[in-house]
């Protein structure tokens, strides 16, 4: 059973949309094709609320954050109706759980709909509430509709998972695509070589790139910054100079000085077998596919991990950079083969 303190503050949250809605539709509200309408009432809405809320003097209820949750049920109030028309993905109801409690959003959805039918008009033109219990066991069925989902894996809400790859990644290729490399390159050549300019330019390219892992964790040690304004604005910094020095060692390597690093080890390049307009065409499909893989992984992540029991931390720092990195693991390993 819910404590009483929550059941109190949960209909508080309820009641002040309510109040605010009645002067906003008013204004928005017309009657057309034998129904009243409030279009784009919903985010014509949020300024008034505003308002209504600094009048009362609201902002928080119990340490809960009572204002922003009442601007964002009047603000998306009108979206289980828009999702139940359009049937997106999965992924939608998560992001829209990050900004506001689908529970409460789904009981002002109802009300704003069933508020629509007066007496007098009959009945089989009155609004239903279907699309709203529709929304509901959407979002039951997610197990998102009283908070938000986890933070496993973020291209929305995966921050945590995100992390976790990057080490993984940085494991992956010092580890496992190393040893692969060589142990398949050792298998057919007593002795390797390597392109000692191609060594040259990526070695600064990599110390810079762990110092740009470094420096903001020590910036952030050495600076305490609870909401972490500074230490973001330090990342964004660090992350612009890592990408100019990825740019200019492209064009370092492709265009000014590109014959240090055309040829092949024993001097002897492959000719050139696809034009630069296949080459783009292929790049290019490349690239939208991976996309499209990217939203399935990230879509079948939290369900494999709750189905399989495998914990975030494995997810993260294993399966997601071997399968994320597979392109680059065999390019390394078929270069190590072919003695490049």
């Amino acid at each position: 059973m819910p404590q009483p303190g929550v059941r109190r503050r949960g209909a508080g949250r309820l009641r002040l949309p309510g109040v605010h809605h009645q002067p906003v539709c008013t204004v928005a509200t017309k009657f057309f094709d034998d129904k009243w309408r409030s279009h784009a009432h919903d985010e014509a809405g949020v300024k008034p609320t505003l308002s209504f809320l600094d009048t009362l003097g609201v902002f928080t209820l119990d340490g809960y954050d009572v204002r922003s949750q009442i601007v964002q049920l009047v603000r998306y109030h009108l979206t289980p109706g828009m999702f139940y028309k359009s049937k997106p993905g999965d992924g939608a109801f998560r992001r829209l759980a990050r900004k506001v409690e689908p529970d409460l959003l789904y009981r002002v959805a109802k009300a704003d709909s069933l508020g629509r039918n007066p007496e007098w008009l009959p009945k089989e033109k009155w609004f239903k509430a279907e699309a709203q219990e529709w929304f509901i066991e959407k979002v039951r069925a997610l197990c998102i509709e009283r908070k938000a989902p986890p933070a496993i894996l973020m291209g929305r809400h995966l921050i945590e998972l995100v992390k976790a790859s990057i080490t993984g990644s940085i494991l992956g290729n010092l580890l496992l695509v190393l040893g692969a490399a060589q142990l398949t390159g050792g298998l057919r050549y007593k002795t390797q070589t390597f392109n000692r300019q191609l060594a040259t330019v990526n070695v600064p390219l990599l110390v810079m790139a762990a110092a740009g892992l470094i420096v903001p964790s020590l910036f952030l040690a050495t600076h305490p910054d609870p909401a972490r304004v500074a230490t973001v604005r330090m990342s964004e910094f660090v992350a612009a100079l890592l990408i100019v020095a990825s740019v200019l060692s492209l064009i370092y390597s492709m265009w000014t000085h590109k014959a240090m690093f055309g040829g092949a080890s024993d001097g002897h390049a492959d000719a050139a077998s696809w034009t630069l307009r296949r080459t783009l065409i292929v790049l290019i499909g490349a690239a939208g596919g991976i996309g499209v893989m990217s939203e399935m992984l990230v879509g079948a992540t939290e369900a494999a991990t709750r189905t399989l029991g495998l914990s975030e931390f494995f997810v993260g720092i294993i399966l997601i950079p071997i399968i994320g990195n597979a392109a680059e693991h065999s390019s390394a390993v078929m270069m190590a083969y072919k003695n490049r």
